[in-house]
């Protein structure tokens, strides 16, 4: 036998070997993919309202992770800047208290000692307040 022999491979032994990767790549497309869940959108709205004003969507994309909630979702571009204007419109919750005639004046409901008094006239700047003669009195606090 000739060494020349042995190393030479026939061609029909090629075409038989076919390499097939022990863990198979499952890339699904994009239109297969899930829309974004709502913990997913909760966690990106609690992100961009972090972020500062001003700041477009091609900005905060990259620089922020934005683009992390959206990589295995079917969202696009176009669906992904919806939802962030939407969450940088969204209110924050904020209760604000209605004025009266001076800017340091508000009407806050009060409860003391089980209590109710209705549109209580407070000042939250101070921490002594002026009470009424009934209030007193329904307190039981006259001396």
């Amino acid at each position: 036998m000739n060494v020349l022999s042995i190393c030479v491979i026939a061609p029909s032994v090629i075409k038989d070997k076919v390499y097939k990767p022990k863990v198979a790549y499952h890339a699904v497309p994009k239109h297969l993919k899930p829309p974004i869940s709502a913990k997913e959108l909760a966690g990106s709205q609690k992100r961009v309202k972090r972020i500062p004003e001003g700041v477009s969507i091609e900005g905060v994309y990259d620089r922020f992770h934005v683009s992390q909630f959206f990589k295995n979702t079917r969202e696009s571009m176009k669906e992904a800047k919806s939802l962030y204007d939407e969450a940088r419109s969204a209110s924050t919750g904020v209760k604000k208290l209605t004025s009266l005639i001076d800017n340091r004046q508000f009407l806050v409901p009060c409860i003391i000692s089980r209590v109710d008094f209705l549109d209580a006239l407070c000042d939250t700047w101070f921490s002594v307040s002026i009470m009424s003669n009934d209030i007193t009195e329904k307190l039981s606090l006259v001396t």
